[in-house]
Order: structure tokens, then sequence, then C-alpha cells
């Protein structure tokens, strides 16, 4: 997520989940793990992983790369709005984008009412989403490293979620409600930053468009999620490459790491493959822990999603649906990553990927 800085004043306006400064201040320090009760309500598009490349190849015969992917952010925001509009109106948080979902959070009191009337609200004008919602223990943990700064949520309400996840049907697991007892004062202004890609600090919303880059997925045991963040981060930045996201899947934490943008270099894929070595070894020897990386590269839309509240910079495409699938293959320690780009970067390296 990224501030317009013409909003910055406002504190409604920061992309930042909503409740990381509506909630607490100050923020927790890095490595702190909250409990509270919650409700977690995710909405996805279904068939959407096609579309990208449906509209670049579209572009070919009909248009300028341009104009398409303009076309494919149109439907992305008309898509995403309601949702937005939805967990704003009844309290929630807008947690995370992941590609072609939104996960929101709903705390404090009547959050399991709360977040079915935000549900209802967007099936009413959407009713091709798909659905989950699912209350209980909500884990809240703050990683940090470098200039970034993640929180990842986890625990038995999100572990609801990812079991029906697959399945079209709402369902809703009860749990204990609570009060959390937070005042409501923003925290510092220069801690929200941290949760800003480096690059798009201080600056406007870009416009859509389609970039190349090398998108890499790395999965930790969650036990180890501080120390490997920390690693993951600061080697990220040596490179130029940006932590996009982070979430938890079963007992792992997942991180996106993306090089070519926001920022683009000419040896991107270089710096990724150096990037994954240096962060596997660093973390091998400093954490204790072996990941398990991918690696791809290709083309992939990069825009801004999100209204005069909300401000989230993302990329979606086929590089990263490939990366992700990939990361399964991988054994812990491994690295795997497509032959075209091992190709492009081997008389470059010296290590076996």
């Amino acid at each position: 997520p990224f501030i317009n800085t013409s909003l910055a004043s406002r504190p409604t306006t920061h992309s930042s989940p909503c409740h990381l400064f509506d909630l607490r201040t100050p923020l927790p320090p890095p490595g702190e793990e909250e409990v509270f009760a919650g409700t977690l309500l995710r909405l996805d598009i279904r068939d959407f992983s096609s579309r990208p490349d449906r509209v670049a190849a579209d572009a070919k015969l009909r248009r300028r790369e341009r104009a398409a992917a303009e076309d494919l952010a149109q439907v992305v925001e008309d898509t995403f709005r309601p949702i937005f509009y939805a967990v704003d109106r009844h309290g929630g948080s807008v947690a995370s984008l992941e590609g072609d979902a939104v996960l929101a959070l709903f705390r404090g009191p009547g959050h399991p009412l709360r977040a079915r009337r935000a549900m209802d609200d967007v099936l009413a004008v959407r009713p091709t989403l798909h659905a989950a919602v699912a209350t209980g223990e909500v884990r809240a943990l703050q990683l940090a490293g470098g200039e970034q700064r993640h929180e990842m949520l986890y625990g038995p309400a999100l572990g609801a979620l990812e079991r029906v996840e697959d399945e079209s049907a709402v369902i809703a697991i009860s749990g204990e409600e609570g009060l959390d007892g937070h005042v409501l004062i923003d925290p510092p202004e220069s801690e929200l930053l941290r949760f800003v890609p480096p690059p798009l600090r201080g600056t406007t919303a870009p416009p859509p468009v389609h970039r190349r880059v090398v998108v890499c997925f790395i999965a930790v045991p969650i036990p180890s999620a501080v120390g490997a963040y920390r690693v993951i981060a600061e080697e990220a930045e040596s490179q130029g490459a940006l932590v996009l996201k982070v979430r938890a899947e079963g007992n792992d934490l997942v991180c996106l790491v993306l090089s070519g943008a926001p920022m683009a270099h000419e040896d991107d894929p270089l710096r990724a493959v150096q990037f994954a070595l240096s962060a596997r070894d660093r973390m091998v020897d400093a954490v204790g822990t072996k990941p398990r990386i991918s690696l791809v590269d290709g083309s992939v839309l990069a825009l801004v999603l999100g209204d005069g509240t909300r401000l989230c910079w993302d990329v979606i495409g086929d590089p990263v649906n490939v990366a992700y699938r990939l990361l399964s293959e991988a054994k812990a320690g491994e690295i795997v990553a497509t032959s075209a780009l091992l190709e492009s970067v081997r008389t470059a390296i010296a290590s076996p990927v």
C-alpha cells in the first residue's frame, strides 16, 4: 500500500490497514504479537487469473498496451470499489490485497455482525464474488526490516478461511468477541510510512502499466517469521527489490518480493537471483531456517486500487500465479525458477539453483 501525500493530513486517507492507526498508539514494536477476537472477511473474483493475459493478447490486436492496462485496471477497480466502501462503512479494515481478493479485518464491539453486513452489502451489487467469513482468535505479528514494515495476520480465524477457500458457500465460525480497549489516537506518521514501499513514498498514484518483472515467493515457518522477514527486507533493499506482500499460509509466512517495479533496472533478473541466493544463505546462517523460494519473470499489470480512503499498489498477472505454484515444488533450502530466467543469468552466477 502507499499514501497519497496530498491527502496525508487526513488519517482516513492512509492506505495502511486502518486498524493500524485508528485503534493503537503507538504501533506495536516489530516482533510483538497481538492476540484478539476478530472476524476476517475474504472476497475474491472468480476465474480472474486468466484475465490479465486475455487483455494483453487483445491489446496486440486492438489497441496500445497502455489502453489495455487501463481497461483491466478499470475492471479490477469496479469490482473492488464496493468492497472498500462496505468494509469502511461497517468499521472494518482492508488488511491486505491478495491479487484477485481482498482480506478485511473487523474487531471491537459487534465485529461478527458488522463483517456479515459488509459481506451482504458487497454481494448485493457483486453477486458473482466468492465470499468467506470466519470469527475467532486472530494473531497479528509485527514484521520489520530495513525501511519496510508489514503486519501478518494468522491464527484460528484465518485457518478457518483457508479451509473453505475453495468452497462456494459462506461459512461463519463462532468465537469470543471481546473488547480491545485501545485509545483512538493516531500513531506517528513516520511509523505508518514504513508500511509504504519506499519508491512510492511521497508520490501520487501512478497510472496502470504493464511491466517486465521478476516475481519471487519465499516461505518460512512462522516461528522464524520475525528474523526471516528482517533478512528478506534487508536483502531486497540491497538489490533494489520490494517486499510487496506477506501472508500466513498454514504454518508458513509467505512473502512476495518484486524486482523490476516500481523501480526498474537493466539487470533485474540477475538482481532477483542474487537476492534469492543471499536471502537463503543468510537465513540459514543467521535465523537457522531453510526457506522455500520460487522465481518467475514475465509481464504483470502494475496498478493502484482504491479511492480517497484507500490507495493500494499491486501487481497481477500470470508470473505471479506461476511463481506461487512453483513455490509448492520447492523443498526447504531450495530455489525453483523457470528455465528462461536461469538461462538469462547462468553465466553470471556460480551457485546452483
